[in-house]
């Protein structure tokens, strides 16, 4: 559409009148501009939710603590948790010393969740409930634990929540609607009406 509407004003600010290929130019311009406040959003969105994972993390390997680029993480590393540290997957305790978690950033609960390696717990139990586990991108606010990890990048329920939105499309503003219909209706008019 943008493409056809850039034809028709180069058109029109040769054959035509100078008056429309300017309004035609400015419809086109206030395009793109939507569509560029768009990208960056998605993109400034996308960019805070890879700010949650850790770069590095303490994993357990060969009985010795091994700092490693969460990147290379794959189930069944352990990972040695300690306070102030964000979770870098999703992961099932193994030992858990006054563990607790603002897992906010997943559940939306602003009090930090008390977590507890010695639960067992259904395997529909929901997120908030899973007091053995801990997730992705959640911040250890007490305590220290060791966990196994489960779930890796998308794989993990920071992953699904992220995959689960890019999936969605944004719904088109009122003002988006409106611009495409005039852009259509001024596209019939440029063709149709001689000048």
């Amino acid at each position: 559409m943008i493409l056809l509407l850039i034809a028709v004003g180069v058109v029109y600010s040769v054959l035509g009148n100078a008056l429309d290929a300017a309004t035609i130019i400015s419809v086109i311009a206030i395009l793109v501009l939507a569509e560029v406040w768009n990208e960056y959003r998605a993109k400034r969105s996308i960019s805070a939710l890879r700010e949650l994972a850790p770069p590095t993390t303490l994993v357990l390997r060969n009985g010795q603590a091994v700092e490693m680029q969460t990147a290379f993480l794959v189930p069944g590393d352990v990972l040695l948790l300690r306070l102030g540290q964000r979770v870098p997957a999703d992961a099932r305790l193994l030992e858990a010393f006054g563990l607790e978690i603002d897992e906010s950033s997943l559940t939306g609960e602003s009090f930090p969740a008390t977590k507890d390696a010695t639960a067992v717990l259904p395997s529909e139990t929901r997120v908030p409930d899973q007091a053995n586990m801990v997730f992705t991108g959640t911040v250890i606010t007490r305590g220290r634990a060791k966990a196994v990890v489960t779930q890796t990048g998308v794989g993990t329920e920071l992953g699904r929540i992220s995959g689960i939105t890019q999936a969605v499309k944004e719904p088109k503003t009122q003002l988006q609607l409106s611009m495409k219909q005039l852009s259509k209706t001024l596209v019939w008019v440029a063709l149709f009406l001689p000048s």
